[in-house]
């Protein structure tokens, strides 16, 4: 125990007892040493109580990395769970959090379950579990668990099922939007479909073609050139007569996406 060198600055001093200096540890005792202000001496006049510690350790699980990932505007991501949490003391439980900069964290309504699935998600957003335990007299120790972050496609975009949007006669072709709550197709200038959430448009064009699509807002537009690949048949001469065991030789002759004899 270590005195007050001026009493008179000091009501009360806390002493450790039996831990290392200045932490705290399990079972540490902690009282107080009362002091005569309007004395120079140095000896308590009187000790409190001994208040004992007990140090709770709550471990929140972990959520796997391959969570992350990136999923088409106003989707949902699926089921999120993690390795199951722990404490020495108390009765666990566990609230799901979301964060826009992994910083700054709020608790999901309703979201107290070991797992948890998201609805759909229009912006780039973290999630973490946080584990609770709660103890007899109604205190509670909590921590996070790692984050997770769920990605959203920043551009209003359009692909086709086609290599390089070139494509023959009677393919058929699937083409996919996504960066938008709303989606609607159009095929040189006619809607085909929408607008409606569903994100694809199946189709089979007959020539060359712009495809289009319209999203959410006056912003999103969106079209890709579409390219016939046409093969050209050609043409075959009259008939021509041959004499039995006459040689004939054909000609190789390439036309476009296709070789032909003639």
């Amino acid at each position: 125990m270590v005195g007050p060198t001026d009493p008179s600055n000091f009501f009360t001093m806390v002493t450790d007892l039996g831990a290392a200096a200045n932490s705290v540890q399990n079972g540490d005792g902690f009282y107080a040493l009362v002091f005569d202000t309007a004395s120079s001496t140095t000896v308590p006049l009187g000790t409190s109580s001994t208040t004992y510690f007990e140090i709770i350790s709550v471990a929140p699980g972990t959520l796997s990395p391959t969570l992350s990932k990136t999923i088409p505007y106003n989707t949902s991501p699926g089921l999120l769970s993690g390795s199951d949490g722990s404490t020495t003391s108390g009765a666990l439980s566990y609230q799901w959090q979301q964060s826009t900069d992994d910083i700054t964290w709020s608790d999901i309504t309703l979201t107290t379950g070991k797992t948890y699935t998201p609805g759909p998600i229009t912006s780039n957003t973290y999630f973490r579990r946080e584990a609770i335990t709660t103890l007899p007299g109604g205190d509670q120790c909590s921590s996070g668990s790692n984050s997770i972050l769920i990605s959203i496609p920043s551009t209003f975009s359009l692909t086709s099922s086609a290599a390089s949007n070139t494509f023959c006669v009677g393919d058929v072709l699937t083409f996919t939007a996504s960066g938008s709550t709303s989606y609607e197709f159009l095929v040189n200038g006619a809607i085909v479909q929408g607008p409606s959430a569903v994100q694809t448009y199946t189709t089979v064009l007959s020539e060359d073609s712009v495809v289009s699509i319209k999203g959410d807002t006056s912003t999103k537009t969106h079209s890709i050139n579409m390219y016939l690949n046409e093969v050209q048949a050609g043409s075959v001469s009259g008939t021509q007569i041959i004499c039995y065991g006459e040689a004939v030789t054909m000609n190789l002759v390439k036309m476009g996406a296709w070789e032909v004899f003639r």
